[in-house]
């Protein structure tokens, strides 16, 4: 697609993504609820650029409803999640098979419940209705402008928008930093599940940055994804874990409990080498957000008016390009 008109295109093709999955999860469909969760991420990281930077508490407002279709679905989501992991564990584990089945019982009675909640949150509300109400977030529009496709949305000036983009990198890039710092080397599973939260959403800022071929970040989408992956093991397991010291401690089992103790041996020496994984890559996310700081800096204007249109926190983002002296020294030099 033509550059100039890329930020355009992938906002229409990420609204478009919410009306294709909503079906399926309403559903119940497994697959459905995940990837509808992962087009609400998109469209919520998306959403920013799209608006010009214009009409930012329609804008806040938008976020929150994408946030409250993920919210409404995560429910579901984490107990799928959690059945695929004892799935894994009863094939290569069958001696703890009569614990697994007791705790899968219970989670899919809750998944049941869970799902119900989500089905009634779907179908009282229209997928179409929702990307209307984006795209009037995303251009202001009136509401026949956006019954006809939103087209003004993600208008931008060709200078804008690749600014725009970059500061939200540069701050993604700096709240992963943060909660790497905050996370320290000792197991804590709430700050490493922060740690996992940032490297999601710096992750979905480099797509929009490689679409739109602002730079080639492939290879950085790559090795977040591996590191979000050892994050949810851990996340996932503190999950079951909870699960099976509900089930474990219920008054109507009575027996089973040395097979509950072996399940939770394997969670916890799984917990061990997927933490010890990410302390082994811990340096190298620091050096991947290091360049991907050093990458969107060169998009950053020194010694140059901040356009308006930039939120506080990715004006701040461009205040601390002045930060960088080395990036600086090179983008001075190719003008």
């Amino acid at each position: 697609m033509p550059v100039q008109h890329a930020p355009d295109a992938l906002w229409h093709q990420r609204l478009r993504a919410i009306g294709r999955l909503w079906a399926a999860a309403e559903q119940g469909d497994p697959e459905g609820i995940h990837q509808l969760r992962v087009a609400s991420r998109r469209v919520q990281e998306a959403l920013p650029l799209a608006s010009g930077g214009h009409h930012r508490r329609r804008v806040r407002r938008a976020r929150r409803k994408v946030r409250a279709l993920r919210q409404a679905l995560g429910a579901v989501r984490e107990r799928d999640v959690t059945l695929g992991l004892l799935a894994t564990i009863e094939a290569s584990h069958p001696d703890a098979r009569s614990a697994v089945h007791l705790v899968r019982q219970a989670i899919r009675a809750e998944r049941q419940a869970a799902l119900r909640e989500a089905a009634a949150y779907l179908s009282a509300r229209s997928p179409a209705d929702l990307t209307r109400k984006l795209s009037r977030a995303a251009d202001g529009a009136s509401d026949a402008d956006a019954d006809e496709g939103g087209a003004r949305a993600g208008r931008t000036d060709g200078t804008d928008w690749r600014l725009r983009l970059a500061a939200g990198v540069a701050r993604r890039v700096r709240q992963l930093e943060q909660a790497i710092e905050h996370a320290g080397g000792l197991y804590a599973a709430d700050r490493l599940h922060r740690v996992r939260v940032s490297a999601k959403k710096l992750r979905y800022a480099l797509e929009l940055g490689h679409e739109v071929r602002l730079r080639r970040w492939g290879a950085a989408i790559r090795s977040l994804k591996q590191i979000q992956d050892h994050l949810g093991a851990l996340q996932d397991g503190e999950v079951l874990m909870r699960h099976i010291r509900s089930v474990s401690s219920s008054s109507d089992v009575s027996t089973g409990q040395e097979a509950f103790a072996r399940l939770t041996r394997l969670l916890e020496e799984d917990t061990r080498q997927h933490h010890a994984r990410f302390l082994r890559l811990r340096a190298r996310l620091l050096t991947l957000c290091a360049t991907v700081r050093r990458q969107a800096s060169e998009v950053l204007p020194v010694g140059r008016p901040i356009p308006r249109s930039l939120s506080g926190a990715d004006r701040a983002a461009v205040d601390a390009r002045v930060e960088m002296p080395a990036a600086s020294s090179r983008r001075t030099s190719r003008r």
